[in-house]
């Protein structure tokens, strides 16, 4: 077996990416023959939305499965993680910002959450691995804390808004518009 170093695995990956940027310049009529077979792939899987005719499309995360190895391992690490994770460390900046209290010995996570100009960027990433780990086999557990974290943060935005309108004792002269919410996916519930 011939050993691939580090720099072969490279200039692989750039002559894949480049070839994939290749075939997708060519004209319609000549792109399907940078991937034999793909058309009729395709054709008989039916228009199944945006991005139907690209080689690559996205599937749901419930329709993954891994099998005993190194990635099931690191998920599930990745799962207890999240698990035993106080979620509730993520709110705290957000309760400072909405006037809000928070609980008696929990302490903002540090890092990009210390309050500087990157606070809330871990959050998010929090809550997208809550619903990505609720997604791997349905457990209620990360769908449980995704949907505090919600309803938290949607009262922090109520709070904030109250007090951006003048309703919180700020004392402004102008009210300030109400921050608006997205309606979310319910029928993702």
């Amino acid at each position: 077996m011939t050993s691939l170093s580090r720099r072969h695995l490279l200039q692989l990956s750039a002559l894949g990416a480049a070839s994939t940027g290749f075939a997708a310049a060519l004209p319609a009529d000549l792109a399907w023959a940078a991937a034999p077979g793909l058309a009729e792939g395709l054709a008989a899987a039916g228009d199944v939305g945006p991005g139907s005719t690209a080689p690559i499309r996205p599937f749901p995360l419930a329709d993954v499965r891994l099998g005993n190895g190194l990635l099931q391992s690191k998920r599930d690490r990745t799962k207890a993680f999240l698990r035993a994770y106080d979620e509730r460390r993520f709110l705290v900046l957000f309760n400072n910002q909405a006037g809000r209290t928070n609980p008696s010995g929990v302490a903002v996570p540090g890092g990009w959450e210390d309050g500087g100009l990157l606070s809330g960027h871990w959050a998010g990433h929090y809550m997208t691995a809550l619903a990505q780990a609720y997604a791997d086999q349905g457990e209620a557990v990360y769908k449980t804390k995704l949907d505090w974290m919600v309803t938290e943060l949607a009262a922090c935005q109520t709070a904030i808004t109250v007090r951006m309108s003048g309703g919180g004792g700020s004392g402004g002269e102008e009210p300030a518009p109400v921050i608006d919410r997205v309606p979310g996916n319910l029928a993702a519930r």
